[in-house]
């Protein structure tokens, strides 16, 4: 599938499905499960970092999502939701802190990825002792959403390793940039 049409086909499912709020949870868990598969088959990962291929589509389990009942915080959800699908359909994937900056075309200026904030492994398959690494791990939980402030979205990513089991967690932090759009401003091991 073409990038274009995944944006197009993943914008369409999952941004009407945020929009009807808690009544559609169910139904949200079920297309993040479908995005788990069409990441998994698409080969548009960024080239020239150490990337672990996707898993077979049937290997990941389905991502839960916990929505927050908080109105100001799902809003924010559904506005930041895309940059956060392409922020962790690579993140997933990298090998080592020196692809973290593939996720620079998504921070907010001026912001440099690799920097681990006092961590050397800053990558979810990095943390993972026994997950094979040519493998990406899925996302399994997206939960603890928080927004400090009116322009800061932070949330907890629970990533698991099909093959082992191991499970790593990291803190993302997005930040509404002026033009409206959200960017990583930074993400920390927890």
């Amino acid at each position: 599938m073409k990038n274009v049409n995944k944006t197009a086909w993943l914008s369409a499912v999952i941004v009407p499905s945020l929009a009807f709020g808690l009544l559609g949870c169910a139904q949200l868990n079920k297309n993040l499960a479908d995005i788990n598969q069409v990441l998994a088959a698409s080969g548009g990962q960024p080239s020239g970092y150490a990337m672990a291929v996707q898993p077979e589509a049937g290997q990941s389990k389905p991502t839960k999502v916990v929505i927050p009942n908080d109105k100001r915080v799902s809003n924010a959800i559904d506005e930041a939701l895309p940059t956060i699908k392409k922020v962790l359909a690579i993140h997933q994937c990298l090998k080592d802190s020196d692809g973290m900056r593939s996720l620079n075309i998504y921070a907010v200026t001026g912001v440099d990825m690799r920097d681990g904030h006092g961590y050397s492994d800053i990558t979810p398959i990095s943390r993972m002792k026994y997950h094979d690494k040519n493998k990406c791990v899925s996302v399994q939980a997206l939960d603890q959403w928080t927004m400090p402030a009116l322009n800061a979205l932070n949330f907890r990513v629970v990533f698991f390793g099909d093959d082992s089991g191991e499970v790593s967690n990291f803190e993302y932090y997005f930040k509404k940039t002026d033009d409206g759009s959200w960017k990583i401003e930074h993400a920390e091991v927890r």
